[in-house]
């Protein structure tokens, strides 16, 4: 929703959105060949037609057409719920095929009478329950409620050349005249759309989105809200706010999306909702003229003096913004935290921080208010008071149909309730015990002694609830979205420590801290993208601007004097046999973190370290487990993010330049027979960090020899493989419970056997811990116990989803003269009872992407639930393998699918479909679907996932990072 000050009583207006065509690049067909239509098929699958009947192809949007074979026969095509296509042929009579692939087939009674289709059904499902609508030889809309019966035409909807049906029943048409309309079924005929380029044919997504054929063959998308039952429709015009109040000469939206505004006395006052009454805030000093506010709720305001100001919260003091040039007259803020400023001379400027200097935006003039869209999109208001919008920064302004009348302008995210939601309790795990006598534990099902367990006691924090509310949780598909969220937020974070430098804050005491744990951190891992190499090989004697290799990023935090602890898997000397570069790699950075830390604690005559390894083989079995946890958690004043996941920061896992709309992205460099060798080195920032760069790698040998999982290249391909995987951004109180998490991992008990990093002896023996720092470990009496970390303070409310935290720590027996103490003392398995209970819950649709598919309790559960559930689907995607033995993965894949086979009826085979991930191509290397799927879950294997529910339609539940039911 766009909201707005009126130009004559300045008061609150609003408008559902703001309609416009957006051109998709490069989206021609082969040869430049002339459209004649184009489909949305319902699985995000784009269909054109060429001019001689050629049909084509594209996954998405954006992904590259392939003709279809034996298609030349038809100039239209749409696709019924079935899944099957009907075509509309030269002669204009009516073809069908089942699928894409299959042979055209003539339908009998199509008696050559329409020229375009569309499948779907009227608003009024009363009158029209069609299957079909067409457009006639001579321009009129018509519809038939089965293939095989007669046309009837629709009154008043003559002069129209294509239609498509929207999800929620709209019809809408492309005009003779090019422009779009939609057809009011009342009788009233076509209502022209704004636009802004003309098109010929038109298709919509399920999601609402129109896909449309400029007379330029480009394709289009038109991002607009319908309303089919409106009587004025669309409602693009403003209409008056409800309580709309004292009358204001600016507003914006806050992250809770109350609204704060500013008075004709420039004080601020406040409304929870967007028809609630204004109220005055307390601590208003009248110093603003304009407001804004940040992605961390950070109050911004453009004073009486065109200068800056901010307020951290709504009713703190205004505090003036040093560099504050006077330049702009009010302000806004990029999805990315980029500020725009609307200037003295009514163009905008940006500035990418707060304390950066005001940079002029080329053709941006003629405004006197902008906001900022979640798209990155800009609305504005021009000098005559109308809105128009510009799709980036350096576009040109277009303007807005119907929208005069408005002297400012915001984005209000209307469509979102903060009521709790009442189902989490339904999807997420309860307490089964909340008595601390009890001779099951107490808190159970998470571990004895553990942060989430205490809550089951009332009086704790976090109590009566094992899960966290008012969160935000960010979905990373693959690893290059996840690898770049990972590496802006540790470059913030290095800002931020550096800030803390220049204020004369000490180091180990900035109030940060980051903890990594990983079952595979490769040093050389690099998570750039602006550095010249690209997503190609780099020349090791190059030289970045910033060093963002996992371990160069590790050192520049250190160096910014922030916190850092790691916990790294460490295999035995039995699994070393099979994975020597894992534990020489994992050596060799502890080695490197160790070597800087004693650098800097010099430096800075430090008595703590800065930073600490802890190479860990607490796991249940010395030959099969292993720590496969993948988190890292950051704290940094205001920043407070923590991911969770199938991605460890390694080779293999980042598939470069993969938009979330396409299948895959170049793949990456990294892996197969491109793997960089780590004694070739890497390109090194100029000037280095603070006290030089340690020596990395500690051990030659690891170049020997494959690394963990590096896939067989006769599948999996020489190099720049494509990896699939699930990540999250987390950002509330589940950052807490995380970090929580990390800490009970950190000091889990060792049975006495903690050790100094010993860089010249291998490490053998299970349970036990190495650290790189004596005085991260403590020895009383001969009991030597890790220290522990520094306790997790609250995080405040970041979002509306309700996030719960799953994993699996494995039982330890008793050994080396005593048994294990707290934390986890007995384990935990959280993962496997999330999964089970979302899959007791699900009605609807199961899918599982997983690398293994092991688990035979699962395989049993899942054919309960589908014999049982009528209508209930299952879908599991697996890749051909995913390690680099497959005999015996590919065996124990096999019992658990014969055992998900075996129990299902006859009718509930139905309902279940299992799929390889492949990448087509002329070589057919597949996609390694990586994912660390739960239900894949050894008792052995220390795992965290978190379970998401966000109370905002669809509803849906995830089990992170790879699972998925509802």
């Amino acid at each position: 929703m766009i909201i707005g000050v009126g130009t004559s009583d300045k008061k609150l207006i609003s408008r559902s959105d703001i309609g416009y065509w957006q051109k998709v690049p490069d989206s021609q067909l082969p040869g430049n060949a002339e459209f004649v239509s184009v489909s949305a098929l319902p699985d995000g699958m784009v269909l054109g037609t060429a001019a001689d009947g050629a049909l084509y192809s594209r996954a998405t949007l954006t992904s590259p057409w392939r003709r279809v074979p034996g298609s030349g026969l038809v100039t239209s095509v749409t696709m019924l719920v079935d899944g099957t296509l009907v075509g509309v042929g030269l002669g204009n009579d009516l073809w069908t095929r089942n699928t894409l692939t299959a042979d055209w087939k003539p339908l009998h009674g199509g008696a050559g009478l329409v020229k375009a289709i569309d499948a779907g059904q009227s608003p009024y499902t009363n009158s029209y329950q069609a299957t079909l609508f067409g457009i006639s030889l001579n321009n009129t809309l018509c519809y038939r409620t089965a293939l095989t019966d007669s046309w009837s035409y629709v009154q008043n909807s003559d002069g129209v050349i294509d239609v498509a049906v929207g999800p929620t029943g709209s019809t809408i048409g492309v005009l003779t005249d090019n422009s779009l309309g939609v057809f009011i079924w009342d009788f009233r005929g076509w209502t022209k759309l704004p636009r802004s380029v003309p098109v010929k044919a038109v298709s919509s997504r399920r999601d609402g989105t129109l896909v449309g054929v400029g007379t330029d063959n480009f394709l289009y998308t038109y991002m607009s809200e319908f309303d089919p039952g409106g009587d004025e429709w669309p409602p693009l015009g403003w209409s008056p706010v409800a309580g709309a109040g004292d009358p204001i000469v600016a507003v914006t939206a806050m992250p809770d999306e109350s609204l704060v505004g500013v008075r004709a006395d420039n004080k601020l006052c406040t409304r929870t909702k967007l028809t609630d009454d204004w109220k005055p805030v307390t601590g208003g000093t009248g110093l603003v003229k304009s407001v804004t506010v940040l992605p961390d709720g950070t109050l911004v305001g453009v004073g009486l003096g065109n200068d800056l100001w901010t307020r951290t919260r709504l009713t703190d003091d205004w505090k003036r913004v040093t560099g504050g040039t006077g330049l702009v007259k009010s302000v806004t803020v990029l999805p990315d935290g980029t500020l725009v400023g609307v200037g003295l001379g009514n163009d905008l400027w940006t500035r990418t921080r707060l304390t950066d200097d005001w940079k002029p935006v080329s053709n941006s003039g003629g405004v006197v208010g902008v906001s900022a869209l979640p798209d990155g999109s800009l609305a504005g208001v021009r000098t005559d008071n109308t809105l128009c919008t510009r799709t980036t920064l350096s576009a040109d302004w277009q303007q807005v149909p119907n929208s005069d009348g408005v002297s400012a302008v915001a984005y209000y995210p209307a469509h979102r309730t903060h009521s709790p939601d009442p189902s989490a309790g339904k999807w997420l795990l309860q307490f089964t015990s909340r008595d601390p006598n009890a001779s099951d534990g107490d808190g159970r099902p998470w571990g004895d002694g553990t942060a989430m367990a205490a809550r089951a006691t009332p009086g704790q924090p976090g109590w009566p609830l094992p899960w966290d509310n008012g969160c935000l949780v960010t979905p990373l598909i693959g690893g290059f979205a996840t690898m770049n969220a990972v590496r802006d937020v540790l470059e913030e974070t290095i800002t931020y420590g550096n800030e803390q430098a220049d204020h004369g804050v000490p180091p180990g005491a900035r109030d940060t801290h980051v903890y990594i744990a990983d079952w595979l951190l490769n040093g050389l891992r690099d998570l750039s993208e602006t550095n010249s190499w690209g997503g190609q090989p780099w020349n090791a004697a190059a030289t970045p601007t910033k060093d963002q290799t996992a371990l160069g990023l590790l050192v520049r935090l250190m160096a910014a004097g922030i916190t850092v602890r790691v916990l790294l898997w460490m295999p035995t000397t039995a699994q070393r046999v099979t994975m020597p570069n894992h534990a020489d790699e994992h050596c060799s950075i502890a080695a490197a973190v160790q070597d800087y830390n004693n650098t800097l604690q010099q430096r800075w005559n430090l008595t703590q370290p800065i930073g600490v390894v802890a190479l860990d083989l607490r796991t249940a079995s010395p030959t099969a487990a292993a720590l496969h946890q993948k988190m890292i958690v950051v704290r940094a004043g205001d920043t407070n993010v923590a991911f969770c996941g199938g991605v460890d920061l390694a080779f293999t896992r980042r598939d470069f330049g993969r938009p979330a709309n396409l299948e895959t992205g170049i793949g990456d460099w990294q892996s197969g027979d491109t793997m960089p060798l780590s004694e070739d080195g890497w390109p090194k920032q100029n000037p280095p960090p603070l006290g030089g760069y340690p020596s990395f790698p500690l051990r030659s040998s690891i170049n020997d020899g494959p690394f963990p999982e590096d896939l067989p290249a006769n599948v999996y391909g020489q190099g720049n493989r494509y990896w699939h995987d699930h990540h999250l951004k987390l950002e509330g109180p589940i950052v807490t419970s995380l970090e929580q998490q990390f800490s009970e991992r950190w000091i889990i008990d060792t049975q006495g056997r903690v050790y100094l990093f010993d860089r010249n002896s291998l490490i053998g023996a299970d349970n036990q811990v190495q650290l790189t720092s004596a005085q991260s470990f403590s020895d009383v009496s001969g009991e030597k116990r890790v220290v522990p970390l520094p306790a997790a303070q609250p995080t405040k409310p970041a979002g509306t989803a309700a996030v719960q935290m799953w994993r699996t720590i494995p039982v330890r027996p008793a050994s080396f003269g005593r048994s294990v103490g707290p934390p986890l003392a007995r384990g935990e398995f959280t993962v496997m009872a999330g999964v089970a209970n979302a899959v007791v819950q699900a009605r609807e649709l199961i899918t599982i992407w997983d690398q293994y598919f092991w688990s035979v309790p699962l395989a049993k559960l899942l054919a309960e639930r589908l014999n049982t559930v009528n209508g209930l689907r299952l879908l599991i995607v697996l890749p051909p393998y995913g390690t680099s033995n497959p005999g015996d993965e590919l065996k124990l894949r096999m019992n658990a699918m014969q055992t998900l086979w075996h129990g299902l009826s006859t009718t509930a085979r139905d309902r279940v479909l299992a799929l390889n991930l492949w990448k087509p191509g002329p070589d057919g290397p597949p996609v390694a679907s990586a994912c660390t799927c739960t239900p894949r879950s050894r008792p052995t294997t220390r795992r965290c996932s978190c379970a998401a529910r966000e109370h905002e339609p669809p509803l849906r539940w995830s089990a992170m990072p790879n699972s998925t039911a509802r």
